[in-house]
């Protein structure tokens, strides 16, 4: 039987594993974008934490998270 921290056996259930991975940096990625573009719509009594600097930072942050879900998902094994 294999464990649940060990790789998986099969191709398909090791590639789910990085799109799942992917997905879940990628939805960080988005949550950090959107909340630096429209966080002071969403919650207004936290709209003075969201300065300029924060924002531009939270930005950076949600483009890196974006980058790190590309490179979890490039090297998806191909079908032979």
């Amino acid at each position: 039987m294999n464990e649940p921290w060990s790789a998986p056996l099969g191709r398909e259930a090791r590639n789910e594993q990085r799109k799942l991975r992917g997905a879940a940096f990628n939805a960080v990625a988005i949550t950090l974008v959107a909340t630096a573009l429209v966080g002071d719509l969403i919650n207004p009594v936290a709209a003075e934490q969201l300065s300029v600097p924060v924002r531009l930072g939270m930005v950076v942050l949600g483009w890196c998270a974006h980058l790190f879900a590309c490179l979890l998902v490039r090297d998806m094994e191909d079908r032979p």
